[in-house]
């Protein structure tokens, strides 16, 4: 995966989803398709699979650290 820092996984979602909602205050239309409904769905897209990949990646590290299994990464960024 790109992004190694969990919090920015969490920020890049939230984001996401703020401009999602900001979005879908206007109605912007080109050639009788809506351009904002198509951006909106994109980011509200992004900022799931953002957020469910931070929850899942949070568990799993916990999980591990319970465990103390290192067969996962973490997320100090040292590979």
């Amino acid at each position: 995966m790109l992004i190694k820092d969990e919090n920015t996984l969490l920020a890049a979602g939230m984001f996401s989803l703020s401009l999602s909602i900001l979005i879908g205050f206007f109605h912007v239309e080109c050639f009788g398709f809506s351009i904002s409904d198509f951006v909106e769905g994109m980011l509200l897209g992004i900022s799931v699979a953002m957020n469910l990949t931070f929850m899942i990646r949070r568990r799993l590290e916990k999980k591990a650290s319970v465990n103390n299994d290192s067969r996962l990464p973490t997320s100090s960024g040292v590979d």
